[in-house]
C-alpha cells in the first residue's frame, strides 16, 4: 500500500487535533490524543495543549494539574517530565514500568548503590511524604538524619535524583510549586489515581495508543518515543502482528493499524494549515527520522544539543521555520525566523495562530520576521 507523506502528515496533525482542534472544555480528551505533553518548560507545554484546543487558559491547566487533579505531573516516556491524564497514567505507568525496569535497574547496579540501599531510600521517602508533598530540602532534612549523610546527594540532586525512579516506580509524583521549588507526593496519597495496575497487556496498548496518534511508524520510532532499548520493546510489537499493517512511502516501510487505513487514505488531498509547534511538543518528538519532518539541511535549527526541541513554523505539514517569544505587559511578541525566504502570503495564518497561543496566556501577539 502506497501513501505519500502529506497524507501520513495529514494524519498525525488530525489525530493531534493540529487541523480542527478539539471544542472548548474538552482539554482532557486533547491531551489524552497525544499520549501526554512533554513539560520541562511549562510555559510551552501549555502552548502545547492551547494550540489543540479551543478557549484554553494556563489557569485552566493549573486547576486540572492541582485541583481537580485530572491531569497528573511525573516523568514517563524517554525519562522526561509529561503532563499525563488521570485516566491514562495507571497505564501508561505501568507500561512503561515493563518496558524500562531492566534499563532502569542496570544504571542504578551502574552507579554503584545497591539495590538494596535504593530501597531504603524509598522506604524513607515516602515515610517522609506521609504528611503531604514536600521539597526536596525538606524530604532530605527529614531522611538524612535517619539513615545517613549518603543519602543526600540523591535526595537534592536538582535533576531528577531517586524521585526519577519512585516516579517510574509508581511511587511518586510531582506535587504543587513551593515558590520556584517542585515538591513531590505519594502516588497513593493522589485521590484520582489508583494503585498500578499489574497489567501485562499495558505495553501493547502503549504501542496501540502511539500508532494511533503519531503512526505509520516503525519500531524504532516507537522506541525512540518511549526512551527504552529495541531489545525490550520487540517482543511487545511483535505481539501486535495481526493487528497492523505495512504502509509503503517513499521506499521505507511503516505501519499502522489495520483499523486507520481508511483514516490515512482520506487525507492524501488534505489542506493542512500553519501551525505554531512549541518547544517539546508531541509532534516534533514523535517520530525518530525527523527527515519526516523537515529538510536535514536545518536540523541542528530546530533539534539542539543536549536534546533541546525549539519551537518551529509548520506549513503543510513541514518544519519551514523557528520562532522565538517574549512577553510584554499587555502582548507578546513572537519573533519567526524563516530557513528560508517566507511567503508574504503565510503572515497572515502565522498571525492568527500566534493571537490564539498568545490569548492562552491572557495577552496578545505581535508577530515579527526575523528577516526583515
Amino acid at each position: 500500500m502506497n501513501i505519500t507523506m502529506h497524507a501520513i502528515r495529514g494524519f498525525r496533525m488530525r489525530r493531534q487535533h493540529l487541523i480542527e482542534r478539539a471544542p472548548a472544555g474538552t482539554m482532557l480528551e486533547a491531551v489524552e490524543a497525544v499520549h501526554g505533553i512533554q513539560a520541562q518548560i511549562q510555559a510551552h507545554a501549555y502552548f502545547a495543549i492551547a494550540q489543540r484546543v479551543d478557549a484554553l487558559s494556563a489557569a485552566d491547566v493549573d486547576l486540572a494539574l492541582w485541583t481537580d487533579k485530572s491531569l497528573i505531573k511525573t516523568w514517563a516516556m524517554r525519562g522526561t517530565v509529561h503532563w499525563l491524564p488521570a485516566s491514562e497514567e495507571p497505564m501508561f505507568r505501568t507500561g512503561l514500568f515493563q518496558i524500562r525496569r531492566d534499563w532502569i535497574d542496570r544504571n542504578w547496579r551502574s552507579s554503584g548503590l545497591p539495590l538494596e540501599q535504593r530501597q531504603l531510600l524509598f522506604d524513607a521517602v515516602l515515610d517522609a511524604l506521609a504528611g503531604g508533598p514536600l521539597g526536596r530540602q525538606e524530604i532530605a532534612a527529614r531522611v538524612v538524619p535517619r539513615i545517613g549523610a549518603w543519602a543526600e546527594p540523591y535526595l537534592t540532586e536538582s535533576w531528577g535524583g531517586i524521585y526519577h525512579t519512585m516516579c517510574q516506580y509508581g511511587l511518586v509524583v510531582f506535587g504543587p510549586s513551593s515558590g520556584t521549588n517542585v515538591t513531590f507526593a505519594r502516588r497513593d496519597s493522589w485521590d484520582t489515581l489508583p494503585a498500578v495496575p499489574d497489567d501485562p497487556a499495558a505495553p501493547a496498548e502503549l504501542i496501540r495508543r502511539y500508532l494511533r496518534s503519531f503512526g505509520p511508524a516503525t519500531v524504532q520510532d516507537v522506541t525512540y518515543w518511549l526512551g527504552a532499548n529495541l531489545r525490550d520493546v520487540l517482543p511487545v510489537w511483535k505481539q501486535l502482528t495481526e493487528e497492523i499493517v505495512p504502509i509503503e512511502t517513499d521506499g521505507k516501510t511503516r505501519w499502522l493499524l489495520a483499523g486507520d487505513v481508511d483514516a490515512l487514505k482520506a487525507m492524501e488531498d488534505a489542506t493542512l494549515p500553519v501551525r505554531l509547534i512549541p518547544a517539546f511538543d508531541p509532534l516534533l518528538l514523535a517520530p525518530r527520522d525527523k527527515s519526516e519532518l523537515l529538510d536535514m539541511r536545518y536540523h541542528k535549527v530546530i533539534y539542539g544539543i543536549a536534546a533541546w526541541v525549539h519551537p518551529a513554523v509548520i506549513v503543510d505539514g513541514r518544519v519551514v521555520a523557528k520562532w522565538t517569544y517574549e512577553r510584554k505587559a499587555n502582548h507578546v511578541v513572537f519573533t519567526i525566523q524563516p530557513f528560508t525566504r517566507l511567503n508574504k502570503r503565510l503572515l497572515p495564518a502565522i498571525r492568527r495562530d500566534a493571537n490564539h497561543l498568545a490569548r492562552a496566556i491572557g495577552r496578545e501577539a505581535t508577530v515579527c520576521i526575523a528577516s526583515e
